[in-house]
């Protein structure tokens, strides 16, 4: 990337970013994103808060940083042993989590999923096991898809952005061409979309 920019060739990241490089970024707020998820579960009573991460991307690490954030403003408990981290490749096989996630979540209330596709994903091992959602456990969930309304309980989620991201990382862009002084990161805000997985405690 270095080299790229020795070139004088403009370079923007969409989605998520390096930190350490000099390179503007247009993303979600993926630490606020954390943040909100896990608050709004904190603000539903919940006090067992279980999380769970993707450890080979940039936004796993930023929503680890919110999901801490909100635990350590409302003085509650950070047992390591509640959070999981995960790669893609698990990502591929969430059946085989089962083991792993009944040890790690079997006394929270509530659980705060990276995306949606991992919030899917557990619900099917959670069903499998016998736990219902939300009635054994709450969970929320980053990105606001599809999956987020396809499994038999709609998953509270925070809204990813993706034609908005992509036409304001072009925009900015362009910006940036005409412009080299032009201070083209942006971070979109969170928002949350309340639906049936989070119960109130």
């Amino acid at each position: 990337y270095r080299e790229i920019l020795k070139r004088g060739i403009r370079v923007i990241f969409i989605n998520s970013y390096y930190q350490g490089i000099d390179i503007p970024h247009v993303s979600i707020n993926d630490r606020m994103a954390g943040y909100k998820m896990t608050k709004h579960l904190i603000d539903m009573g919940h006090r067992r808060i279980g999380s769970i991460f993707k450890l080979d991307d940039g936004q796993g690490k930023q929503r680890f940083a919110g999901y801490m954030d909100a635990m350590l403003e409302a003085g509650l408990e950070i047992d390591d042993a509640r959070i999981l981290w995960i790669d893609t490749e698990d990502l591929k096989h969430m059946d085989k989590l089962t083991d792993r996630v009944m040890d790690r979540y079997r006394d929270c209330t509530g659980l705060f999923c990276y995306n949606d596709e991992v919030a899917f994903g557990l619900l099917e091992v959670f069903k499998k096991a016998g736990i219902n959602v939300p009635q054994d456990i709450s969970m929320a969930s980053v990105d606001d898809s599809e999956l987020a309304v396809l499994g038999e309980v709609g998953i509270t989620s925070a809204p990813y952005p993706m034609e908005n991201l992509g036409k304001k990382a072009a925009e900015n862009l362009l910006q940036m061409i005409a412009d080299p002084f032009f201070d083209a990161n942006y971070e979109f805000e969170v928002d949350i979309v309340q639906r049936d997985s989070v119960r109130r405690l």
